[in-house]
């Protein structure tokens, strides 16, 4: 294949959009104490910095891919405050292109809407699943492996062949010191 996608999953506000920043050494993608991904974002090789927004399909076709600003990234990228029902982005998903070194050579890092925050952008994630070669999976330190988590892994992860997962455990500072081992462990 021509690219290697890595999908950066868990649960909502695990750090999996902190996590791609600190890749990136700067503050792109969104990142607010609230849920906040509305769709998958794929961090791609570019020399050039630049963001590319791909509509969802309509009875009407599909509206061709806009080039908008990375500094606007969040407006399109995030959950809307709407009063009332939520209904679906527009929006299928943000190419972001960038001199990440990891990229270069076809490697794609997918950040994803949250898990078992709401039920359409879980959806997102799931559907994505199929498509990907890696899976990241961000947990918290301060609730490592819910049974929500571990129910995940179990009935969708393997399930779909993704048997070596990778463990990203955030916020580990928040554990104390003579602790720690034993969480890496």
């Amino acid at each position: 294949a021509d690219s290697f996608k890595v999908l950066v999953l868990g649960e909502f506000k695990r750090g999996k959009s902190t996590f791609i920043n600190a890749m990136l050494v700067d503050e792109v993608l969104p990142v607010y104490a609230k849920p906040c991904t509305a769709i998958i974002n794929e961090v791609k090789w570019g020399e050039r910095k630049c963001a590319l927004l791909h509509y969802t399909s309509t009875d009407n076709g599909v509206k061709p891919a806009e080039e908008i600003p990375v500094n606007q990234i969040e407006e399109y990228v995030v959950i809307k405050d709407n009063v009332g029902e939520i209904k679906e982005n527009p929006y299928e998903k943000l190419e972001l292109f960038w001199p990440l070194e990891i990229c270069k050579d076809g490697v794609e890092i997918i950040d994803s809407p949250g898990l078992n925050e709401h039920e359409i952008r879980q959806k997102v994630t799931t559907d994505y699943l199929s498509s990907v070669d890696a899976v990241l999976f961000v947990l918290s330190c301060e609730v490592l492996g819910s049974q929500s988590e571990l129910n995940f892994i179990d009935n969708n992860l393997i399930s779909m062949g993704h048997e070596d997962i990778f463990f990203i455990c955030n916020q580990i500072n928040q554990i104390r010191a003579k602790e720690r081992e034993s969480i890496k462990e």
